[in-house]
């Protein structure tokens, strides 16, 4: 069975449940060990209850199997420790295992290719979902919506035009002759 699980709305993953059977409380031991490798962060959270997404975050009862309470492909709220959870509003650079000055560096930058303007709790979001990654979360932050960022503009990013001359050897074949050759 394989479900999207989604952690505060800022982390979101594929996972996949083998064994239908297994209860709920072994599936998020499972969640967390996935969400370790997944996002390598200097503190991974323990998941204390899963949930549907939906209106309604009813919790599912932990000795409830896996294939019992949820169906394939559904998308499902994973909630974090409270500890994670206040240490990630509180101080989100420890998450990441930086100091505040690196994180607030990152952001800046963020800031400089987005705009001044910019919703400085997105950006941290991104660079969060990136697991710190600045180039990574460049790329999440123009997938969203000038709106979400708070942004009048949106920033797209292209490719560099391939150099349309590359050198080429001389038919003389000794390796220090070459000139340029149109492609």
């Amino acid at each position: 069975m394989r479900f999207v699980i989604d952690v505060l709305g800022i982390f979101r993953f594929m996972s996949v449940c083998t064994d239908a059977e297994q209860t709920v409380e072994a599936y998020l031991e499972q969640l967390c060990q996935e969400f370790g490798r997944l996002y390598q962060l200097a503190f991974s959270p323990r998941f204390v209850q899963i949930s549907r997404y939906t209106v309604s975050t009813e919790p599912v009862s932990l000795s409830v199997t896996v294939g019992g309470a949820f169906s394939n492909g559904e998308r499902i709220k994973a909630t974090p420790d409270e500890r994670w959870c206040d240490r990630l509003r509180r101080t989100p650079w420890t998450i990441l295992g930086l100091d505040d000055s690196e994180f607030d560096t990152r952001i800046e930058l963020l800031r400089k290719i987005y705009g001044d303007q910019c919703n400085t709790s997105v950006l941290g979001s991104c660079l969060l979902r990136a697991s710190g990654n600045l180039s990574k979360a460049t790329a999440i932050c123009s997938f969203l919506r000038p709106e979400t960022l708070n942004n009048s503009r949106r920033v797209t990013f292209v490719r560099p035009r391939e150099d349309l001359h590359r050198r080429a050897e001389t038919p003389s074949g000794s390796g220090k002759d070459s000139r340029k050759v149109k492609v």
